[in-house]
């Protein structure tokens, strides 16, 4: 097994999530819909693509929020694009 450069794995893991700062959005949700040994799990429907995402991330202008997370209005419909927006974490968690 070839030697691994920890700090370098690391540097480039920040840098990529300076680049796209959507996708973690977009890979926790799916993982809350797709994975069964995930804590989270729920039976939602995830209908979105990492596009969507981005394309949210910029109409909701997720770039300028502390914490942006995605925001299902409303709760019993999935992940569909035309059903989600980024807003304040701190809001997120005050709708539950």
């Amino acid at each position: 097994m070839p030697f691994k450069d920890k700090a370098k794995d690391n540097e480039y893991q920040r840098n990529y999530r300076k680049r796209y700062p959507w996708l973690t959005s977009f890979y926790c949700a799916r993982r809350r819909c797709n994975d069964i040994s995930y804590k989270k799990y729920s039976t939602l429907e995830f209908l979105m693509t990492k596009e969507d995402f981005k394309e949210l991330w910029f109409r909701d202008k997720a770039f300028l929020l502390k914490k942006p997370s995605i925001d299902r209005k409303d709760n019993s419909i999935g992940y569909i694009k035309s059903n989600c927006q980024f807003i304040e974490l701190t809001e997120n968690i005050k709708k539950k």
